[in-house]
């Protein structure tokens, strides 16, 4: 599991401690529970629908994607517009394929234990798992019965999310904010509950 943390720049007036005042932490967009994120947006993207007149609105953020990149969309799609080499090792597993062509598969992209496995349209982390053996490999296997992929493990200490922007008509985008994945921990005395 893993909350969130903005990253500060040294110029912002508030920091990580919970010194932010009630009016600061609403408009900490980065750190609002997805829920509370949305629910504005739906109502943002009925009412950019019904301006626009076409149901294809939020698809003109990133055309090249499903629903823009909203949400939903297949990883695979991503992974096809980055350059060779910025992500790992990864091949796609297809629910018609059988267990021993899932295996070629992880075979001939040189993929060792342990790695990843995961759905190729999740998100929030649902179904990803580290596969230690065969035998979880197969119990996955067994679970997903959808489009998901084996992937090169990365085991980095800092994990970050980079939001970028770039409009058409513009040469250079900038990146409007950053979040780091803090893996949840819990530091206690060993007797106390």
């Amino acid at each position: 599991q893993y909350t969130t943390q903005s990253i500060r720049t040294k110029n912002e007036k508030h920091t990580n401690t919970g010194e932010q005042s009630f009016f600061q932490k609403i408009l900490d967009w980065e750190r609002l529970p997805n829920a509370v994120f949305l629910l504005p947006l739906i109502f943002w993207a009925i009412f950019r629908t019904l301006k626009s007149g076409t149901l294809w609105t939020l698809s003109t953020a990133n055309p090249g994607l499903t629903f823009g990149g909203f949400f939903g969309f297949p990883k695979t799609e991503a992974y096809d517009v980055l350059p060779p080499g910025s992500y790992p090792a990864t091949t796609l597993i297809k629910p018609e394929d059988d267990f021993p062509t899932v295996l070629q598969k992880i075979k001939s992209i040189g993929l060792e234990y342990p790695y990843v496995v995961k759905p190729d349209g999740g998100m929030v982390g649902l179904l990803v798992r580290v596969i230690n053996d065969e035998a979880q490999l197969r119990r996955y296997f067994d679970l997903v019965k959808a489009d998901w992929m084996a992937q090169a493990m990365v085991d980095y200490q800092t994990e970050v999310g980079v939001f970028y922007v770039r409009h058409p008509n513009e040469e250079k985008g900038k990146i409007v904010g950053m979040s780091q994945k803090v893996p949840l921990a819990v530091i206690g005395d060993g007797k106390t509950t």
